[in-house]
């Protein structure tokens, strides 16, 4: 079995869109609040070794504290936030990926258990009616086009690429919600 096929190209490239727009400039935005008392907290992490809760002093999850704490390790001083920054690039591209199995998962379901309008396809006749009355081809385009509309969401635009919470908890949402459907 292969790891990559041509059909995996447009999902490829769709991850490449994806990280353009999110890598692009990414220190260019100043640093928020939240995003230097995050990367404090991590910091803290780092070299203490201990602090694993502290986040929890202040009613915040300690997973992100504890991957922006991996990453300050990875990366120099002088960088910390690029390696706050980072974690939630990484995590919205896992959302990428999500949105684009979910939409695809639901599609493909939804055509094979005959529900699609009126029992027809959106191309009845004329140029491209043929593949569109292949599920899956049906399934991939759409789930592509989701793909692009979450690139193109200015929400998603910013948020994937500040030190927040936001991403990580729509990834992990978004594949909950995967796992729940299948």
């Amino acid at each position: 079995m292969q790891l990559f096929t041509k059909s995996h190209i447009p999902l490829f490239l769709l991850g490449l869109v994806y990280l353009f727009t999110r890598l692009y400039n990414l220190l260019l935005l100043p640093i928020f609040t939240d995003e230097s008392i995050y990367i404090y907290w991590s910091k803290v992490i780092q070299t203490t070794h201990s602090q694993w809760g502290l986040s929890l002093t202040d009613g915040k999850p300690p997973l992100l504290t504890w991957i922006i704490a991996i990453f300050l390790q990875i990366f120099p001083s002088d960088w910390y936030l690029l390696a706050g920054r980072l974690p939630s690039v990484l995590f919205g591209l896992i959302t990428l990926l999500g949105i684009y199995k979910l939409t695809k998962l639901l599609f493909i379901e939804r055509v094979t258990r005959g529900g699609e309008p009126h029992g027809r396809g959106p191309l009845v006749g004329g140029h491209g009616a043929a593949e569109w009355q292949d599920p899956r081809n049906r399934a991939e385009k759409i789930a592509l086009l989701a793909g692009v509309l979450y690139i193109l969401n200015p929400f998603s635009l910013l948020y994937d690429r500040l030190a927040l919470f936001d991403s990580l908890l729509t990834s992990m949402t978004i594949w909950t919600v995967i796992y729940t459907i299948k």
